[in-house]
């Protein structure tokens, strides 16, 4: 994979997921939602104590979405393979 895309691609692939991450970030801010990492790369834990979680789970479930869940905190982690569609599709289930 390193070979393939090279010191470039890797930082553009990376640079990517980061980014990707961020928008999630702010549209989860948007809908009240707060993340708990003082830092973060690729991975986001959500603060969900003021929702149904069993509600959210069946949601994602139906969209085909895995979260983690942790008592009242959902992570979410993004790869080279998510897409932008992907977080509209994130936010839409929360």
């Amino acid at each position: 994979y390193g070979v393939y895309h090279g010191p470039k691609g890797l930082k553009e692939i990376a640079l990517r997921i980061h980014l990707l991450a961020v928008e999630l970030e702010k549209g989860l801010k948007e809908l009240g939602f707060d993340q708990l990492n003082n830092g973060y790369f690729d991975t986001l834990n959500i603060n969900v104590a003021d929702i149904n979680m069993d509600n959210l789970r069946s949601i994602a479930e139906t969209n085909h979405v895995n979260f983690h869940y942790s008592g009242n905190h959902v992570s979410i982690s993004l790869d080279e393979t998510t897409l932008a569609e992907d977080v509209i599709a994130i936010l839409d289930i929360f």
